[in-house]
């Protein structure tokens, strides 16, 4: 069994069809939905296990939100569909819009919250740096305060210093 999901799955994930490209295409260009009741032999069958047939009636649902289709659901049935049938699905097909937009709204909230908690995390480093370099400067001025005022604390002894001299060399030459 799970031989045949995977045959599937290789199968889908291949399959691409264009804008405009067979009834799906036509779907999607069109906006609008595609209800066959006609169906040609070849066209599509349906199988499962207890055999194949094909179809009475095919129904093409483009899945729009306003002008934009974001997918497509293909509906094949041995039996006509009535309209309000046809309407039912038009309505899912607008919940499941409404659910992707939401998942994809979501997407774009977790990618936002992500990045501004990371820009978040980058401004706090920057500012944890900052706050260093400024307790660093702090410093820094403060060293240059003490060792002026110690400089100028040296000047003025210094200076009375030669004025002790000056003095001192006045008294010995106005000595006989």
């Amino acid at each position: 069994m799970e031989h045949y999901s995977e045959n599937r799955e290789a199968q889908i994930k291949e399959k691409r069809i264009e804008i405009g490209e067979g009834l799906v295409g036509q779907a999607v260009l069109e906006k609008e939905y595609i209800y066959l009741t006609n169906v040609p032999d070849n066209y599509v069958s349906i199988t499962s296990g207890l055999g194949q047939a094909n179809p009475k009636s095919v129904l093409i649902i483009p899945l729009k939100s306003d002008e934009k289709v974001l997918g497509v659901m293909e509906f094949a049935s041995f039996k006509i569909f009535n309209e309000y049938e046809i309407e039912f699905l038009e309505k899912v097909g607008e919940n499941i819009v409404a659910s992707i937009i939401s998942a994809q709204i979501n997407e774009k909230t977790s990618y936002l919250l992500e990045q501004s908690q990371q820009q978040t995390e980058e401004m706090r480093a920057q500012e944890e740096e900052m706050r260093q370099n400024m307790e660093e400067l702090q410093a820094t001025q403060e060293e240059i305060h003490r060792k002026a005022h110690d400089f100028e604390n040296m000047i003025k002894e210094k200076d009375e210093e030669i004025k002790l001299l000056k003095l001192s060399l006045q008294k010995t030459q106005t000595q006989p």
